[in-house]
């Protein structure tokens, strides 16, 4: 009787043992039961420098299953920067909360891309940029060669933050209107 309350008592610790971790066999899931968010650049997994040209891939695909929250885009270019400043923007672009910005935004795009409450709460967007990408190109100063970087960052309603960087190339200048 003592050897089978012996195993008894092992088995129950066992089972306890087990049963109390957090993982259960989902990666992909944080304590809430939601998914981590993911942002993606299908044809650029690795995220890689992609040029502005007539192949450009700038369409991104956020996730975020319990839903955005925070959304900004942080600008890296000095000769953007000089565009935004001119605007009355900063370098970091709040698409959920910045009037300013979104306005911008909208106007430049033809309300393509998404900001406010396409983005708020939303558990998958995609985010195509290379509306706003190719009129880099026609800027008075831009340089063949350079690079701008865009970083987004995004917390979810859960309080998961999430930070990914794009890099894009001029390879060609738009020719100077006469």
């Amino acid at each position: 009787m003592k050897r089978f309350l012996t195993f008894m008592a092992m088995v129950s610790a066992i089972v306890t043992l087990f049963s109390c971790e957090k993982d259960n066999g989902k990666d992909n899931e944080n304590e809430t039961g939601h998914g981590i968010p993911t942002i993606e650049w299908p044809g650029n997994e690795d995220f890689d420098v992609m040029d502005i040209d007539d192949n450009l891939n700038a369409k991104l695909v956020i996730k975020a299953p319990a839903g955005i929250s925070t959304f900004v885009v942080a600008v890296d270019s000095e000769l953007l920067e000089e565009v935004l400043s001119g605007m009355g923007l900063t370098d970091r672009l709040d698409l959920i909360n910045d009037p300013a910005a979104i306005i911008t935004l909208s106007l430049a795009t033809g309300d393509t891309l998404p900001t406010g409450s396409k983005l708020k709460d939303q558990t998958e967007v995609q985010f195509d940029i290379a509306g706003l990408l190719t009129l880099i190109t026609e800027l008075p100063d831009v340089e063949s060669g350079s690079e701008h970087k865009f970083t987004v960052e995004m917390t979810d309603n859960d309080g998961n933050e999430l930070s990914k960087a794009c890099t894009f190339r001029v390879v060609e200048t738009a020719e100077p209107a006469e």
